[in-house]
């Protein structure tokens, strides 16, 4: 309800000339190594076919790949090497990546190897967290973001502009919540939120 992934929307709408790769973590995955990166790299080269034999490593992230031939395990520098070629390789590219908090501990890994091997290439990594979610040895703590926005409810002052009566009061200022309460027919939110 804070708008955290409404901005992701508004962002790549922004960037109509860019790969955009979007994922979001899930509680229920959470034990899958790459998942939400496997997500985002597969909806930003949607229409890239990927050579299995350039850069074999990348079966690591992306198991599709491995139906293409021999495997063998892979060291996790060279899987990390392998990302951040392929990343080159089809930059300008931005990867979203919403609730972070639910990510592995490889996909946290990566974002982090990738944000320093790739800080010259036209590349962005935009993720959101809950904070709330987040114990204090949580590996997205480690993570050295170049910049933060924190979303917090809307105050009164903020929504007064609206002209709507008691829109605080009722939503709490929660963005997802004044959204649905400015919405064309929308219904009274006292009911929903309680």
């Amino acid at each position: 309800g804070s708008g955290k992934s409404r901005i992701l929307d508004e962002l790549a709408a922004r960037l109509p000339a860019v790969r955009i790769g979007r994922a979001a973590g899930s509680a229920l995955e959470r034990h899958l190594p790459y998942t939400p990166l496997a997500v985002a790299l597969r909806d930003a080269l949607r229409t890239v076919e990927l050579d299995p034999a350039r850069l074999p490593a990348l079966r690591q992230i992306l198991p599709e790949l491995d139906l293409a031939g021999p495997s063998r395990a892979y060291s996790e520098v060279e899987v990390l090497e392998s990302l951040t070629e392929l990343v080159r390789l089809h930059a300008p590219l931005v990867l979203m990546l919403d609730d972070l908090h639910w990510a592995d501990t490889s996909t946290i890994t990566s974002l982090d190897y990738l944000q320093r091997r790739c800080a010259t290439a036209p590349v962005g990594i935009i993720a959101t967290v809950r904070p709330e979610e987040l114990s204090a040895d949580h590996p997205v703590r480690r993570l050295q973001p170049s910049s933060v926005v924190r979303l917090e409810p809307l105050t009164e002052a903020e929504l007064a502009p609206l002209g709507v009566a008691g829109v605080h009061e009722r939503t709490g200022g929660h963005a997802a919540f004044v959204a649905a309460a400015l919405a064309p027919g929308s219904a009274d939110l006292s009911v929903a939120l309680g």
